[in-house]
């Protein structure tokens, strides 16, 4: 019996655009998958490999008309009504609202009109509570958004269906490898990149870098400036040809480069704002190496199979947000508050940034990176360089100088990808023994996990007491899989003092 059609309403920018492309992947091996997505990304959401269909809601455009004249409001709200279900018409089948907020409330409401709720289910409740975990404790998630969404498709599959092992109710999904593939692009698109590419072999250079200069926010960018010094001053027996990216807007950013970069600037080629998407993804197959701050082109050139290296400070975090795929690169400030909310970044005065500012520091890690003879020990002082690898329960970062993780957030994440259905292991490095006073911060956030699924609403149009189902189901799930974990961690570690017999996950009896 075929699978029915999916829906996913991804309202976001174009990076969490190409983060769902591991769970795009998992759904459309055997079903048709429908996006619902914002009108700003609708270029890039038709490069998505297994998307059958794509509709648009300019959210921008209604939150201008929101914020303007609201003299005519119930006119207002009509117009929204109508739109909405001309944009729902016809959706069947089940559907993955993945941002939570009242954009996508509203969305699901138009939606709910036309079919039953099965579409709130036990993962959905258990993915939003997480990511409002992690929103709380952002500097424990280990965690990549692409891997907690793909882990989605599991309520639509059933356990005979997919491969490996499952434990009870939830699948274990297979490892996810695909890339978008250049070859799907038009033509021009590929045409384009050879000849910028010739242009810099004609002058006998060895590599091609490329930088994107711009952001979402500018808390998350830093100077071109910076990136010019860098650059330039790279050994010219080893330093790239440079290739400025960059959207529609941003084209002051390169003008500053330029600026300061001027001495070597005929080894430069400004494409900021130049190309469409099809020319820059196929542009970014091509070059030896991709550097930018946590931003979309960033993300699309991981999707491609492109080299990175990332920037991360502030409230990026590389663990949930850093390129996906295996030996991506990120720079990440050494920094116990990292990453933080961006107020308190202000109030420190943004010191994160500080050390990738070190000009001497930066040009020599940046030419033994030209030099392909990276080292720990190259890495700036305040920085800690992290490379990526894809395994069967998603993508990891580990510590280049290859440092561990502190055992109670290990735990942490090993229990998050027993719930969440990415393993089924109880063991390996998650399972070393841990104190009493660890197991218990353990036992707490996983307490704190279990009050977010009880916050996660998805509005009036879906009735309070199927909303409460769903949770208490997904909270029994939460509970076995802590309490499971936490007899292993008893079975590893000895300690039999009356703390730690106290610290049982067994409920108390009533009127105890």
């Amino acid at each position: 019996m075929p699978f029915p059609p999916t829906t996913i309403i991804q309202m976001a920018r174009m990076g969490d655009l190409i983060q769902t492309l591991p769970l795009i992947h998992t759904l459309a091996r055997d079903r048709t998958v429908r996006l619902l997505c914002d009108t700003t990304v609708i270029e890039w959401a038709r490069l998505l490999p297994g998307v059958g269909e794509i509709r648009s809601l300019d959210t921008r455009r209604w939150r201008f008309r929101a914020t303007g004249d609201l003299s005519d409001f119930r006119q207002l709200i009509v117009a929204l009504k109508d739109e909405i279900t001309l944009l729902t018409g016809g959706i069947s089948g089940d559907i993955l609202p993945l941002n939570d907020h009242l954009t996508m409330n509203i969305l699901t409401t138009g939606l709910a009109t036309n079919q039953d709720c099965s579409w709130i289910s036990r993962q959905l409740i258990l993915v939003r509570s997480f990511l409002r975990l992690v929103a709380s404790f952002h500097r424990l998630n280990r965690l990549h958004l692409s891997d907690v969404w793909r882990t989605l498709s599991n309520q639509q599959d059933s356990p005979s269906r997919c491969e490996g092992r499952t434990i009870p109710g939830i699948p274990i999904l297979p490892l996810i490898t695909q890339r978008i593939q250049v070859d799907q692009f038009s033509s021009s698109g590929t045409q384009f990149a050879q000849s910028v590419l010739e242009s810099f072999k004609r002058r006998n250079i060895k590599q091609t870098w490329a930088v994107v200069l711009g952001s979402g926010a500018k808390c998350r960018r830093l100077e071109p400036e910076d990136f010019a010094s860098w650059w330039a001053l790279i050994p010219d027996a080893i330093r790239p040809g440079l290739v400025l990216m960059g959207g529609r807007g941003e084209e002051d950013l390169a003008t500053r480069f330029i600026a300061r970069a001027e001495n070597r600037s005929q080894d430069l080629l400004n494409l900021v704002g130049a190309c469409s998407p099809e020319e820059l993804l196929a542009f970014f197959r091509k070059v030896d190496l991709v550097i930018g701050v946590d931003t979309g082109p960033l993300h699309w050139a991981a999707a491609v199979g492109a080299r990175t290296l990332g920037f991360y400070f502030g409230e990026a975090g590389f663990h949930d947000t850093g390129p996906y795929g295996n030996a991506h690169l990120v720079l990440s400030p050494n920094c116990l508050e990292y990453p933080c909310h961006p107020a308190r970044a202000e109030e420190c005065g943004r010191r994160c940034r500080q050390s990738f500012r070190d000009q001497h520091a930066m040009v020599r890690f940046f030419s033994t990176l030209a030099n392909d003879d990276l080292r720990a020990g190259i890495v700036p002082e305040g920085l800690r360089l992290q490379v990526s690898r894809l395994e069967i329960d998603g993508n990891h970062y580990r510590p280049y100088d290859g440092s561990s993780e502190p055992a109670y957030v290990t735990a942490l994440m090993a229990i998050a990808r027993r719930v969440l259905g990415l393993t089924t292991e109880l063991g390996g490095e998650s399972s070393q023994p841990l104190p009493p006073e660890q197991i218990r911060q353990v036992q707490q956030l996983c307490a704190a996990w279990e009050n977010q699924i009880e916050l996660v609403d998805f509005g009036v149009s879906v009735p309070l007491k199927i909303q409460n189902e769903v949770r208490r189901s997904a909270s029994r799930w939460l509970q076995q899989q802590v309490k499971a974990f936490s007899l292993s961690l008893d079975a590893e570690y000895e300690d039999p003092t009356a703390e730690r017999c106290l610290l049982s996950l067994e409920p108390a009896n009533a009127g105890a």
